[in-house]
């Protein structure tokens, strides 16, 4: 979960021109991760364009809901559970 796994994408985005932040989450829980992902959210100068690897998918759907937030981007991320696209464990007994 930590973040410095994107500097080589992040190495890529800023060459390019784009400005990219790196949202280090807590993984304390879902809440605090997402608002983590929040507070960097609201210091952005425009429309923002989150990217979620794993469970950083539930994190970016979350966030999502943010006003500045363009677009989502899910890399082989999970969704919450039951929205459409993701899987959840069949119900037993």
């Amino acid at each position: 979960m930590d973040g410095s796994g994107w500097q080589p994408v992040y190495d890529i985005l800023t060459g390019h021109g784009y400005h990219v932040s790196v949202v280090q989450n807590p993984t304390l829980s879902l809440e605090g991760d997402v608002a983590a992902a929040r507070l960097v959210i609201d210091t952005q100068p425009g429309p923002v364009v989150l990217v979620g690897h794993s469970y950083g998918g539930v994190v970016i759907t979350e966030a999502g809901t943010h006003d500045k937030v363009a677009a989502l981007v899910y890399v082989s991320a999970f969704g919450r559970p039951g929205q459409a696209g993701t899987w959840s464990p069949p119900k037993t007994g």
